[in-house]
């Protein structure tokens, strides 16, 4: 087993881990977004063959695409915080130790 101190966090790569993760639960809220949503825009007005169709079109497209961008840039802000904030206490606080142990693959 070996101990190894993490005394710095990589701001900009945990900010890409974060906003990562955010982005990929956005797929699947924008995958409910855009089918709730075309439900709704079909069942609640009267906008014709061609209206609906665009309508839903747009509402797919957009909650599919906005939803994890928007969740990826706010995943980015919150993991670039974190590490910022983290890097303040392990700093003052020594490190932050782990065992490890390496195994053969």
């Amino acid at each position: 087993m070996k101990r190894i101190t993490i005394k710095h966090i990589g701001i900009m790569s945990f900010a890409n881990l974060i906003g990562t993760w955010n982005a990929i639960l956005g797929v699947f809220l924008g995958v409910a977004i855009a089918i709730s949503g075309s439900i709704t825009v079909v069942n609640s007005g009267d906008y014709g063959v061609i209206g609906n169709i665009l309508l839903v079109v747009g509402v797919i497209v957009g909650s599919i695409i906005l939803v994890p961008l928007f969740a990826y840039v706010v995943g980015w802000l919150y993991g670039a915080v974190i590490a910022l904030v983290a890097n303040l206490v392990v700093t003052t606080s020594g490190g932050v130790e782990l065992d490890i142990e390496e195994s053969k693959i």
